[in-house]
């Protein structure tokens, strides 16, 4: 199986030290306001986009760091590969990395 940072142990303990939900809240606290400005059917599902945008984006980088290889980024996320690939459906997501056909 192929090292990832996670692997190296003062990496994670880095990782222990930030408090990553404080680092979430600090990207977000700018489109909560944003948000609370809105008219009310622009706040609609807003959680549901945010969460959709954070799966998103876990999805792209476990997938790059597994080589495109969905039952390694599935592992990675602990997830199910079938979970990861509805997911990516209901995301709009390709599973092909950039620059393959599907199929190669």
């Amino acid at each position: 199986m192929m090292a990832t940072a996670l692997d190296d142990p003062t990496f994670v303990q880095r990782l222990q030290e930030v408090p990553f939900e404080r680092l979430v809240e600090l990207r977000l606290h700018d489109f909560i306001d944003t948000v609370a400005q809105a008219p009310e059917p622009a706040r609609e599902e807003v959680h549901a986009r945010i969460v959709a945008q954070v799966d998103r984006a876990l999805i792209r980088l476990a997938l790059e760091q597994t080589g495109h290889n969905r039952i390694r980024a599935a592992e990675l996320l602990g997830l199910a590969r079938n979970t990861l690939r509805a997911r990516m459906r209901e995301l709009g997501l390709d599973a092909t990395a950039p620059g393959r056909r599907r199929g190669t």
